[in-house]
């Protein structure tokens, strides 16, 4: 996998099937956490069957990757695994492992075998900080080319 993780940060741009992050998503009680949902979701709900990748600690131009940063505590898979399962159903297969790409630590989300369309918000989803509904049960994104529409 790490070569073919190699070979898309080398070769690809974002679109339906890629996303590039500069940090990793945020759990806990942050203002930005539920994006990780929408955004994992929206992979899930793409049409095409192939693996869907989000690469974490680069910054893109272009679309293409650009600046790597190195990310130095990374969150366990479980963490994310908790808050998809408690959010979204039905269930999403994904994973969530590092990679050492010209000697930073990456990190990457690799989102398959999703092919029970369409994953949806089961509950409303308020933000942590402003506690304004975000988003609400049945809510569900898709990826159409390099952005995510509702």
């Amino acid at each position: 996998m790490n070569r073919e993780i190699a070979s898309i940060i080398n070769n690809d741009c974002e679109g339906p099937n890629l996303d590039y992050k500069k940090v990793e998503y945020p759990l806990g009680r942050e203002e930005n956490k539920n994006e990780f949902l929408k955004d994992i979701s929206a992979f899930a709900n793409h049409l095409s069957d192939n693996d869907k990748f989000i690469i974490i600690g680069v910054k893109e131009k272009n679309g293409r990757a650009d600046v790597f940063y190195e990310i130095e505590n990374l969150t366990d898979e479980a963490n994310y695994q908790e808050f998809i399962y408690d959010n979204i159903e039905p269930r999403i297969n994904f994973e969530y492992k590092s990679i050492i790409f010209k000697g930073k630590k990456l990190a990457y989300f690799r989102i398959f075998g999703n092919k029970d369309r369409p994953y949806l918000f089961k509950k409303n989803l308020q933000n942590p900080i402003s506690r304004k509904i975000e988003f609400k049960i049945g809510d569900g994104f898709i990826k159409m080319g390099s952005s995510t529409k509702k």
